[in-house]
């Protein structure tokens, strides 16, 4: 597609506008939309999809609410209260932590991960740093599944690189810094869907319906293991010059547990957590 797009560069890197596209710094034509259509049926209604709108944390909260009353029952019903979807103005249901425990059941790609960031953003707009923070973790889980199949799939690594840099940091703290590492982030996307796919083959969980991650949940919130939810789960960093008490003990607590569980994830093992290491790494021993 478009040979002339491409330039030669340093070391036989070429900079086009397809590297541009997969990073989204810039959207196709509709002339190039309209040639990949004709080799990949579906182009159209992915690119031209709203939802990719809610993803622009830069604009007002309430910029494209018309794509959030596109969001199908199941997700709406997930986010927002009952009553008319025609109501003048929307706000997810509170806590938007909770809010968020409930989409984590029905994770279905692009529509699914785009409500999940506007109900982050709902929870930045309430002022309450605690409860971004416990929405960046369920976030942090919705967009491991969401990236897992299908579509996103082919991106998710470019996907991983938007939410590490304009996503998360929504989420963090005063003086808490949520996923601040894209490898990390990478890192915990590749074990899971490796520990997905074991699991499914092994039958201890059950192969996912779309719209059904309730499955795939279980490897996320500690139900099959401490070693999942750990390993797999966000990582923590402090900015030790804004940090309170509190603050420093949540991070510490948490880095002891992933540090237990990273090797034993990167073994690709399984392992129950040790009492005597849970009472230590809790500060009650």
């Amino acid at each position: 597609m478009q040979p002339h797009t491409y330039h030669s560069g340093k070391a036989g890197y070429s900079t086009n506008s397809w590297s541009k596209y997969a990073a989204g710094l810039n959207c196709p034509s509709q002339s190039t939309i309209e040639q990949v259509e004709e080799l990949a049926s579906g182009t159209r209604a992915w690119v031209e999809s709203p939802f990719w709108a809610l993803f622009n944390c830069s604009e007002s909260l309430h910029a494209h609410d018309g794509a959030l009353r596109q969001l199908s029952p199941e997700i709406f019903d997930c986010v927002f209260p009952p009553g008319p979807r025609s109501r003048r103005v929307l706000r997810a249901n509170a806590p938007q932590d909770l809010c968020l425990d409930a989409l984590s059941c029905k994770v279905n790609g692009l529509e699914a991960l785009a409500a999940a960031v506007w109900v982050l953003r709902d929870a930045l707009q309430d002022g309450d740093p605690e409860t971004c923070l416990e929405s960046g973790a369920h976030l942090h889980s919705i967009l491991l599944m969401a990236t897992a199949y299908g579509t996103l799939f082919q991106i998710r690594y470019s996907l991983m690189a938007f939410f590490h840099r304009h996503v998360f940091p929504l989420a963090g703290l005063r003086g808490i810094i949520i996923n601040p590492s894209l490898t990390e982030l990478m890192k915990s996307a590749d074990a899971f869907l490796d520990y997905m796919l074991d699991l499914e083959d092994d039958g201890a969980i059950n192969y996912a319906a779309p719209g059904d991650s309730s499955q795939w949940l279980t490897m996320l919130d500690g139900s099959l293991g401490e070693d999942l939810m750990h390993g797999i789960g966000p990582h923590y960093e402090l900015r030790h010059e804004k940090a309170s008490p509190q603050e420093v003990k949540f991070v510490s607590v948490r880095a002891a547990l992933r540090n237990w569980a990273s090797p034993i994830i990167e073994a690709r093992e399984r392992r129950k957590l040790p009492r005597d290491f849970r009472l230590q790494a809790c500060g009650l021993r």
